[in-house]
C-alpha cells in the first residue's frame, strides 16, 4: 500500500523533539566499504556508507548495542532523493550484527517521507530495542546534510 501527499499543502506546524545526531561530517569519517565482505549484505553494496568509526561487528568485536549512525549516499553519484530516500532506510545491515546476527529478512516495512529531500548524503540512525522470538524491530531516521529529517522508517523482521 502507498499513501501520497503534496508536500507543498501540508501544513506548516513542526514540533521537533531532538535533533539530527552529532557526528562528524562524512568526510571526517571511516568509509565503510573495505569492512563489508562482497556479497554478505548485497543490498549494502548500491550505497557508500561512512561512520564516525567502524561498527564493532566489522572489526570482530560485537558492541552488544543494536544502533549505528552512518552517512549514506548512492554510489552512482546522484542526490538523496525521495525514492533514494525510501530505499536508504532499508539499506543498512541490521544492527542486530552487533549481537552476533547478520542474516534478517524483511517481514513488513513502512517508510514515512517526512520532506522533500535533495542532499549528497543522508545520516542514517538506526536502532533495534527488541530481539524476541526470532523476530526484531528496526526503527530508521533519515536526515539531510542540513540536520532536517527527511524520512523514517519501522520493520519487523526475522532473523535467519
Amino acid at each position: 500500500m502507498i499513501s501520497l501527499h503534496d508536500w507543498d499543502a501540508a501544513g506548516t506546524v513542526e514540533h521537533l523533539p531532538h535533533a539530527a545526531p552529532a557526528v562528524p561530517r562524512p568526510d571526517d569519517s571511516s568509509d565503510l566499504s573495505p569492512f563489508i565482505p562482497t556479497g554478505a549484505v548485497p543490498i549494502v553494496e548500491r550505497y557508500e556508507s561512512r561512520s564516525p568509526e567502524v561498527p564493532g561487528w566489522l572489526r570482530g568485536e560485537q558492541s552488544g548495542s543494536a544502533e549505528a549512525t552512518v552517512w549514506v549516499r548512492p554510489k552512482d553519484g546522484r542526490r538523496v532523493d525521495a525514492l533514494a530516500a525510501a530505499a536508504i532506510v532499508d539499506g543498512y545491515p541490521p544492527v542486530t550484527a552487533e549481537l552476533g546476527h547478520l542474516a534478517s529478512a524483511t517481514v513488513q516495512l513502512t517508510v514515512h517521507l517526512r520532506r522533500r529531500p535533495d542532499s549528497a548524503w543522508a545520516l542514517l540512525h538506526v536502532t533495534t530495542r527488541h530481539v524476541q522470538q526470532g523476530y526484531h524491530d528496526e526503527d530508521v531516521e533519515l536526515w539531510d546534510e542540513q540536520g532536517r529529517l527527511v524520512a523514517q522508517s519501522r520493520q519487523l523482521a526475522v532473523l535467519s
